[in-house]
Parts: structure tokens; sequence; C-alpha cells
């Protein structure tokens, strides 16, 4: 994970996640309780290799979305929300996570949607 976080955005950056990544960072995770108001979600996946074929181990994911309504962050939460979170796809290169399904911005035409980095040894942090 160090090696990997060494390619990753700086920190303090507006849309950098990779940095803050937490040891102990598995390939699936989920991020909303039972409890959690909202339409439970599970988004799973592989990462291939720039050929398109061979699976990608150990590529760290940062992710994060909206709540229910619509709202990132509340006072007292990161920046990005309480429904964010990190993956590194294991040997496969399969990721799954769990949360909520979130909502589009308050007054906004904008579909709900999920933001994404991909972060690797041989690769710096980028949008998917």
């Amino acid at each position: 994970l160090s090696r990997i976080k060494k390619n990753a955005l700086p920190a303090g950056g507006e849309w950098s996640g990779a940095i803050d990544a937490p040891a102990g960072v598995s390939w699936r995770t989920a991020l909303a309780g039972e409890t959690d108001a909202g339409e439970p979600l599970l988004i799973s996946g592989t990462v291939f290799r720039s050929d398109g074929r061979a699976p990608a181990p150990n590529v760290l994911i940062y992710f994060y979305h909206t709540d229910v309504e619509g709202v990132y962050g509340r006072a007292g939460e990161p920046r990005h929300g309480r429904y964010r979170g990190w993956l590194l796809t294991d040997a496969r290169g399969r990721y799954e996570f769990r949360t909520i399904k979130p909502a589009s911005y308050p007054n906004s035409t904008i579909s709900a949607h999920i933001h994404m980095t991909l972060t690797g040894e041989s690769f710096r942090e980028d949008w998917i």
C-alpha cells in the first residue's frame, strides 16, 4: 500500500483520496449499515491491465458518493462525506462494495453517480 500511495494525488487536493487510504484495505467493504436510509446497492467488478484481458491485482480504488438527500458531507464528516471508502483489488483484480444508492445533488438535474479513482504502483491516481 505504501508503494501505491506514492502515486496518489497530493494531500489536501480537492479530489484526492488515495493518499488517505487506511492500513488493512481489502478487496471488499461496506459503507452503509443495516439502518442507513436508502436503497441497498452492491457494486462489484474486475479491474484489468491495459491489455483489457489480464486482471490487475493491487490497484487501489477510492470512491465516494452523496447520501439519500444528494449531500456529500455534513458538519463533522469528511469532505467527501460518510459514504466513501477504499478497496485494493485482489489477485484476480476483483473488488466489491455495499452501500446505498446515492441521490442527485439538491435542485439539480445531474444524475446520481459514484466518484472513483484508481491508483497503482506503476501509475498515478486518476479518475475513472
